[in-house]
């Protein structure tokens, strides 16, 4: 049985998630998005992977112009296999797989935040208030070998974002990095903040 969480959203975080959070109103991001569809209506079918959309982007039968992901390489056979399989088996959702969570409070904007993962991964930065845990702002970003075009770079490259505080936010937040989907967890990551440069 094909597992969502550990066989399917690895590969839709690691080759799909840089455009479908948006393309298409199309999110990929978790099981109930992905189901919901997009500008094109459903992608999945469940039990029906021939009839399903998503099948038909990332195969190539809708031309070369329109295979997914665009500006990447093609998903392997065993990728594709691997979704044709999971959708044909009902589309269904399975307990979350292990994820990473480092945290730094009391952080004083502006900042800079780095980070450096070693192994291949998908990362989740996120701003929290820290009296409510509201998310006020994140971004995601996967790292592979070799890059493709929505990558954040390689495994090792260091990843720098600068926040400013924003209108309503306050001085110090909670920043948050998940990571998910590395070959093995705990991963030895560097997770640094310091004061902005100038």
């Amino acid at each position: 049985m094909v597992s969502f969480h550990a066989d399917v959203a690895p590969i839709f975080a690691m080759h799909c998630n840089g455009c479908h959070g948006e393309a298409g109103k199309l999110s990929l991001r978790s099981h109930s998005d992905a189901l919901r569809g997009g500008n094109l209506g459903k992608v999945i079918i469940a039990d029906d992977a021939e009839r399903s959309l998503l099948i038909h982007f990332v195969d190539g039968r809708r031309g070369e112009a329109h295979r997914m992901p665009i500006g990447g390489r093609p998903l392997s056979a065993r990728q594709i296999e691997t979704l044709r399989r999971w959708i044909d088996e009902g589309a269904k959702a399975d307990a979350p797989a292990a994820k990473q969570i480092l945290r730094r409070t009391d952080v004083r904007l502006p900042t800079r935040i780095t980070c450096r993962i070693p192994v291949s991964a998908y990362l989740t930065i996120e701003i929290l208030h820290p009296a409510t845990g509201a998310v006020l702002w994140s971004e995601t970003a996967s790292l592979k070998s070799p890059p493709e075009q929505n990558d954040a770079g390689p495994p090792g490259q260091p990843l720098h974002w600068d926040l400013r505080q924003a209108p309503g936010w306050p001085a110090t937040v909670i920043v948050q990095l998940t990571i998910e989907h590395a070959a093995s967890l705990p991963v030895n990551a560097e997770f640094l903040i310091a004061p902005m440069p100038r």
